[in-house]
């Protein structure tokens, strides 16, 4: 904290004694955080041995710096700490949880509670006593026998003072290293969100409402492979620069139909390969060929982010549906997290990062549903969409579910199939066949990524298809 900052804190203080950190650095625009540090050091700086988490009143109406020492003589804490677990015990001012751990300085980025045991209770003490005339020069003294001399000390009220505690038994577990930086980064995006201005929607004909789809299925960005064991050489950066080429021809050949109202893009659907350090997918099949996961999760990240961002300058409005794949299911799940965090204060995008395996977007009189493709057969996707949106079911009549999983236009017979009112189309992936497809011989689907125009009162429009053409039939 500036000079400035501490010193507005101390006038808040002084003339609000009873605020917490959170409500003097709200009033300031400052950080929680460092108001919270602020307080604890200048205690410990007026040596008063407290850490309290609030400087509200404490004994017999008298504030902290007053009755700090007799608050600290009430506590008696043991600290038991070992490899990965911690326990702390003992009687404490502190009428909650949260205070206990914060008078504690216990690192909540580091350990995590497990269980606790508050026990309150009530003791007696005498209020401070203090010099009559004041401190220093102006103490009054009084001689004795002989010529002994002492200073005359004096209380205010000699009626006991009422003093509540708590004997509390906190059990801690260390955070899994992973777990603390992502939980880490999260806030920290959520602290850096970026503002956005608001903006005027644009204006568009009641009979030109539409709505723009973009499908961008199973681009496994982490794998690496190189001809001839696979089709073709793929990386990160491959990747990448693939899914800005299909976007980018998806969008530009839309525009005829704009504006849009809306953008919707599933997210997921295997956007990395595989899911965690140990180069595994979620349910621990191994992945030779896979980039570091850490390194991965960090540039994936970022494209998410441009994907976004580039489907802002079509609509006014961007939904994004996040969609658990086989391969990378927790990290898909915590980067959509991520999206949601990133793009908070922007109005124009939602992200829909709910735990659920499917989702649906209503817009009009169409109703799109999305599964990866892994887990519900197709045939099923139907019923599954009449129970999981009764109303929406009840009130459009163009129906669709968008499924990935396969890498091409189908999984069985026939590729595409429309049951009980419900089409269920497979959307091809972006990623070629790497050494396993070849040896099975599921190399061989054709590659390319989708878009749809559907018009809010008739329906499905217009559906086009980005295309990769493999570099061996280019020369």
């Amino acid at each position: 904290m500036t000079p400035q900052s501490r010193s507005q804190v101390d006038q808040v203080l002084l003339s609000n004694p009873h605020w917490t950190p959170t409500k003097i650095a709200t009033s300031l625009g400052l950080s929680r955080h460092a108001v919270r540090g602020y307080l604890v050091a200048k205690a410990e700086k007026l040596k008063d041995p407290v850490k309290f988490s609030s400087p509200r009143t404490f004994l017999g109406g008298k504030s902290w710096p007053d009755m700090g020492a007799a608050v600290q003589s009430r506590q008696e804490i043991t600290d038991e700490i070992s490899r990965d677990t911690r326990m702390l015990s003992g009687k404490s001012t502190a009428n909650t949880l949260e205070e206990f751990l914060m008078i504690n300085q216990v690192d909540l980025s580091i350990w995590e509670v497990d269980r606790h045991v508050i026990r309150r209770y009530e003791t007696a003490m005498r209020e401070p006593a203090t010099t009559v005339g004041g401190a220093g020069n102006n103490a009054m003294i009084v001689k004795g026998e002989e010529g002994s001399e002492h200073t005359l000390w004096t209380r205010g009220s000699k009626d006991p003072i009422i003093v509540k505690l708590s004997s509390i038994t906190v059990w801690l577990k260390r955070r899994a290293p992973l777990v603390s930086a992502l939980e880490s980064l999260i806030a920290d995006l959520r602290d850096a969100a970026p503002l956005f201005q608001p903006i005027k929607p644009r204006v568009t004909k009641k009979d030109q409402r539409r709505m723009l789809e973009i499908c961008v299925m199973d681009p496994h960005i982490g794998m690496l492979c190189q001809r001839p064991e696979g089709d073709e050489d793929w990386d990160m950066d491959k990747a990448a620069n693939t899914i800005r080429a299909a976007m980018d021809d998806l969008i530009e050949r839309a525009r005829h139909y704009g504006p849009f109202e809306q953008v919707v893009m599933p997210f997921g659907n295997d956007f990395i390969h595989c899911d965690g350090v140990f180069h595994t997918t979620t349910a621990g099949t191994g992945q030779p060929e896979a980039i570091s996961w850490l390194r991965t999760y960090r540039y994936a990240c970022d494209l998410a982010i441009e994907m976004v961002q580039r489907a802002l300058e079509v609509a006014d409005k961007v939904f994004i549906y996040q969609i658990p794949g086989n391969h990378s299911r927790q990290s898909d799940f915590t980067m959509s997290i991520m999206l949601a965090a990133y793009f908070h204060h922007d109005p124009r995008v939602t992200v829909d990062c709910s735990s659920s395996p499917y989702k649906f977007h209503r817009y009009g009189v169409n109703l799109i549903g999305y599964e990866h493709g892994h887990s519900v057969k197709p045939i099923r996707l139907a019923a599954l969409m009449a129970q999981m949106c009764p109303r929406d079911w009840s009130e459009t009549f163009y129906r669709e579910f968008h499924v990935g999983d396969q890498h091409r236009k189908g999984s069985s017979k026939p590729s595409m199939l429309e049951e009980q009112g419900v089409s269920v189309e497979y959307i091809p992936g972006v990623v070629p066949g790497n050494e396993w497809h070849k040896l099975k011989s599921f190399n061989h689907q054709k590659r390319g990524a989708m878009s749809f125009i559907w018009n809010h009162d008739t329906g499905p429009e217009a559906r086009m298809q980005y295309n990769i053409i493999p570099s061996n039939y280019l020369t």
